[in-house]
């Protein structure tokens, strides 16, 4: 179903990250992950190709808005996988984040994944300045998470 996706993984949890690693590749995705923190993921999304991500909303090191915003900048179609009861709407700032609250059937979220996919597919690759400006934006946040957390 999932034929070769390399979908990242990022959940804190590091059970449920194996656990969703494995039903993922077990659907014939390659995952890029699991990951636990914002600054592992940064690293991911910069050195590969995604054809979509699956987040948990707070990772060990802060919420993932830098992720959704380097996706975003990439053109890749995010599904963020919660536990949270208020959760954030994406539809303005992030029109190609779908929402999911856990927990749910392991064949929904494979479904939104591959629906995901097809979405990726669709879409032309963005262009070199969009990529900079999102650089430029995930470095100002994480730099201001650094400081924030310092304190």
């Amino acid at each position: 179903m999932l034929d070769g996706a390399r979908i990242l993984v990022a959940e804190d949890e590091a059970l449920i990250g194996i656990d969703l690693a494995d039903h993922l590749e077990g659907f014939g995705a390659q995952v890029v992950g699991p990951v636990a923190t914002v600054s592992d993921a940064i690293l991911l999304i910069e050195r590969n190709q995604l054809h979509s991500a699956l987040l948990d909303f707070h990772l060990d090191d802060g919420e993932t808005t830098p992720l959704l915003t380097m996706l975003a900048a990439r053109r890749v179609p995010t599904v963020v996988y919660t536990g949270r009861r208020e959760i954030p709407d994406f539809s303005g700032s992030h029109p190609d984040v779908t929402v999911l609250q856990k927990p749910l059937p392991m064949h929904v979220l494979v479904a939104e994944l591959a629906e995901s996919c097809r979405r990726a597919e669709a879409r032309p690759a963005p262009s070199p300045s969009v990529l900079q400006t999102a650089a430029d934006a995930v470095a100002r946040l994480s730099a201001s998470a650094i400081r924030t957390s310092r304190r």
